[in-house]
């Protein structure tokens, strides 16, 4: 008669999302309830401006008498506020998110208990994402809603033309792209922090790093598709020339004009003039020879598109974050160095 060997034990259940949410918010509750907070303070004082903007406009029974009122530079303010938020999430939430745990040793702890490190750092980074992306896309709508604020920016607008449209500070007042943006912040400083594991180390790279993305973006934002070429009309005053927007994009999305990138005189089957042929001839000779200005640009009606797209790069770009941080804190000792 032979022993039976003993039965292996079986593998431990692995711990359910609500309970690892549970103790995401026990942990982080001091950070998100600020970071709440402040969320709550900006939308009652862009509310108040709001409302303050609305009945300024409806006493002058005019939107652009806004033009003399000190009230309507305070649309400036939501623009910086939109270019801000993001960083702060990434700087004050992100960063901090494993590096502070890794230096006050709370790693070594939570790192050997029966949640992998994998369901460990998801539940900890993607509920608090989600929470902030919402709370930013929320305060981009109640920005937007105010009669009085679209009528300060269509004064700036009025002022810089359609590009305005375009740049880094009105693109990002529609809701998708300040979400995308948190989101993304946020992302870089989870694995900055986890990567370095210093909490004033990881705050400084997010800064630097966030602050080096929406350059980039900036530059490569026109290029989301395929440029269009059109030759439009153009009035010729020597080597300078001036034309409507409107001949080269008679339509708008959400207000939009057109981004022009490239403006060049050049025959009508599309040569383009050197600046040396262009200073060397007169005005008579250029509007004798009738040459057209081709202009190289983005439509008004992409607009939405564009920021849909911005949305989707944002959003991919944050997930192939968060999974090289889960790289990350897979290889790393819990031990801070």
């Amino acid at each position: 008669m032979t022993a039976s060997a003993p039965a292996a034990s079986a593998a431990p259940a692995p711990v359910p999302w609500r309970r690892l949410a549970s103790v995401t918010w026990r942990q982080r509750r001091s950070a998100l309830t600020w970071a709440l907070i402040a969320l709550a303070l900006t939308a009652a004082v862009l509310a108040l401006i709001g409302v303050t903007l609305d009945n300024v406009a409806t006493e002058h029974h005019d939107i652009y008498a806004l033009a003399v009122q000190p009230w309507a530079r305070y649309a400036q303010l939501g623009m910086a506020l939109t270019l801000v938020m993001p960083v702060l999430a990434g700087v004050f939430l992100g960063a901090p998110l494993v590096a502070r745990d890794a230096e006050n040793g709370t790693t070594m702890l939570a790192w050997t208990q029966d949640a992998s490190r994998t369901r460990w750092l998801l539940a900890q980074a993607v509920p608090v994402a989600v929470l902030l992306s919402v709370a930013a896309a929320a305060l981009q709508l109640e920005f937007g809603r105010s009669p009085g604020f679209r009528a300060s920016l269509g004064l700036i607008r009025a002022d810089l033309g359609s590009q305005f449209d375009w740049s880094t500070e009105a693109f990002t007042l529609h809701p998708l792209p300040p979400a995308g943006w948190t989101m993304l912040a946020f992302s870089l400083g989870v694995l900055l922090g986890a990567s370095i594991r210093r909490t004033v180390s990881a705050i400084a790279a997010t800064l630097a790093g966030a602050t080096a993305l929406y350059a980039a973006a900036a530059l490569w934002r026109v290029f989301y598709l395929p440029p269009l070429h059109r030759a439009v009309p153009a009035r010729w005053s020597g080597p300078d020339w001036s034309y409507y927007t409107g001949n080269v994009d008679p339509t708008r999305s959400r207000g939009a004009g057109p981004d022009i990138i490239h403006t060049a005189p050049g025959l009508p089957d599309g040569r383009l003039l050197t600046w040396a042929q262009i200073t060397h001839h007169t005005a008579s000779w250029l509007r004798l020879h009738r040459l057209s200005l081709w202009i190289t640009y983005q439509p008004g009606s992409r607009y939405g598109t564009f920021q849909l797209i911005e949305f989707g790069w944002l959003t991919v770009l944050s997930a192939c974050l968060i999974a090289a941080a889960v790289i990350v804190v897979r290889r790393r000792s819990a031990v801070a160095p």
